[in-house]
């Protein structure tokens, strides 16, 4: 399950919550591509900085904003493909 707040407010006592992240110019590499591939292409740095605004505004917006607590793993994802994620994430549930 996935949610601004489903590990903070919604499910707050479960054992195993993940935050994945990467840095900036990886995300919007990312969503450049899949805009790309859907035929939708916007330039590299407008995607860039529309990205770091809807962070921004996810961040600090009054209800629900965008956090996580020392109850997370935050798993580094920038350097892995999407089977990597998931062989990653599987790893640590399995070794709880």
């Amino acid at each position: 399950m996935e949610g601004r707040d489903i590990g903070t407010r919604v499910f707050p006592d479960t054992p195993l919550k993940f935050f994945l992240t990467a840095p900036d110019s990886v995300r919007a590499e990312r969503r450049f591509r899949e805009l790309a591939e859907r035929g939708t292409p916007q330039p590299y740095e407008e995607v860039l900085a529309e990205m770091k605004e809807r962070d921004r505004a996810d961040e600090t917006r009054a209800d629900s904003p965008l956090r996580f607590d020392d109850s997370y793993v935050r798993v580094e994802t920038g350097g892995m493909s999407p089977a990597e994620v998931v062989a990653e994430l599987e790893r640590r549930v399995r070794r709880n």
